[in-house]
């Protein structure tokens, strides 16, 4: 074995490696991801450096590079770049410039980079299974962990709601955790029926699929369990037109699996019911605005309704140029507390809306790059048709309109690293693949 072979080699287990442990570590982590985010990033980043120089070193960067394609390159990277650059114009239109804000984001451009210029056959069709595996596996080692630290740190009373469950675990916030479970159970069911996986394998399938729906009710993002709904019905559909034998495939494995999430759903108490509290919060609304004449009265009675309305006149306020986005909080908190909005004053509450967020923070041109960046990969998708991509996008899409998903490294992270990872080959072309 010659000394390229070599060299080819090792950065292809080490970029493999890298994924693994990226799987196993993504849905370990708190949402803000900080200390370990920058860390793989930088490893990731480090291997295709030391690649480069080896190949300079040996002459051989032409051949090593040579099964890249210009487009690829440029399709995966300028989106992010763009976005990036726009998130650095909202530091530099901050009151106050931070290099850790910068640090943060870098994820944005460099893991597409590393994405554009790695071989792709080191991910091999049996590689995938068992990154999606693995993403899987990690998944249930977290709910489980997720489930012993909420019985070890309540001494007294231990109840299966929103609050003990999610609180109290060291996740604090559900969308993002119930997020990676949802997208682990897309790639793990797709795998399943494209590969026509066996009994065993199917067995194994919807026990995993139990578990993670019930961590996905139980965690009770209710905007995860919306998009679960909705996901699954999407991807039903494209079924029904695209290959009709397959439906039958996941209806077998998902029909246990939605039964155990609907009987814990109608068995969980009334009090801790986020479906029952979501109503009851709407008639609360409903009753408030039509009961209160009283001037100088908050309009709002809901705390997210609360946290929009205190953005969106920031945003109106601040067009088109933007507040920036470094002390974007500590200004909606001060708006919020002059308006009477106890909570978003005392927690210093986001936007709690993706959008609405980079609108206040960066403006019309914030906004706009951001729509630019979510048309490429959506076109993407379409052009490839790669449904797997679609419903990620989807996923990512709907749960921006309720949280800020990408003002936390675990957001970042899970949007920047699944929009490189699902548009390798492996994913591309279903006509090919089924």
């Amino acid at each position: 074995m010659n000394t390229i072979t070599k060299i080819e080699q090792i950065h292809q287990q080490t970029f493999f490696v890298l994924l693994f442990a990226f799987l196993v570590a993504l849905p370990c982590t708190t949402p803000d991801f900080f200390n370990i985010t920058p860390l793989i990033t930088a490893l990731f980043f480090i291997n295709e450096l030391v690649f480069l120089f080896l190949n300079i070193k040996t002459k051989n960067v032409k051949m090593t590079y040579q099964h890249l394609e210009r487009k690829t390159v440029w399709g995966k990277t300028i989106p992010f770049l763009l976005f990036y650059l726009v998130y650095l114009y909202g530091i530099l239109i901050s009151d106050v410039y931070l290099f850790d804000n910068m640090v943060q984001k870098l994820p944005y451009v460099i893991v597409p980079i590393v994405f554009a210029v790695q071989k792709t056959d080191v991910l091999s069709a049996k590689k995938i299974n068992m990154l999606i595996c693995t993403l899987a596996g990690s998944c249930l080692v977290s709910l489980i962990v997720l489930i012993g630290h909420a019985f070890a740190t309540e001494e007294q009373h231990f109840d299966m709601s929103h609050y003990y469950y999610a609180n109290l675990s060291w996740h604090y916030h559900p969308t993002y955790i119930s997020m990676i479970y949802l997208l682990s159970v897309i790639l793990l069911i797709y795998n399943c029926i494209k590969n026509n996986w066996n009994i065993i394998s199917q067995i194994l399938t919807i026990f995993v699929t139990i578990f993670l729906f019930g961590g996905i009710v139980l965690l009770f993002s209710r905007s995860t369990i919306l998009a679960t709904i909705l996901t699954f019905a999407i991807y039903f559909i494209y079924l029904l037109f695209r290959s009709p034998k397959q439906i039958l495939v996941l209806i077998k494995i998902l029909t246990l699996p939605v039964l155990c999430a609907i009987l814990v759903l109608l068995f969980m108490p009334k009090q801790n019911n986020r479906f029952v509290a979501t109503k009851d919060i709407l008639r609360e609304e409903v009753e408030y605005n039509t009961h209160t004449t009283i001037a100088h009265t908050p309009k709002y009675y809901d705390t997210r309704m609360q946290a929009w309305h205190v953005y969106a006149i920031l945003g109106k306020e601040a067009f088109p140029k933007g507040l920036g986005i470094v002390d974007i909080n500590e200004k909606g908190a001060a708006l919020a507390k002059e308006m009477g909005y106890t909570r978003p004053y005392e927690n210093k509450l986001n936007a709690h809306n993706q959008y609405l967020e980079i609108f206040t923070g960066m403006g019309l041109l914030g906004i706009l790059i951001f729509g630019l960046l979510i048309f490429e990969l959506i076109y993407s998708g379409f052009k490839n048709k790669n449904i797997q991509f679609l419903l990620f996008l989807f996923i990512c899409l709907f749960s921006f309109c309720f949280e800020a998903i990408l003002e936390r490294q675990i957001g970042i992270m899970f949007f920047v690293f699944f929009c490189s990872f699902l548009r390798i080959p492996y994913f591309l072309s279903e006509q090919k693949n089924q």
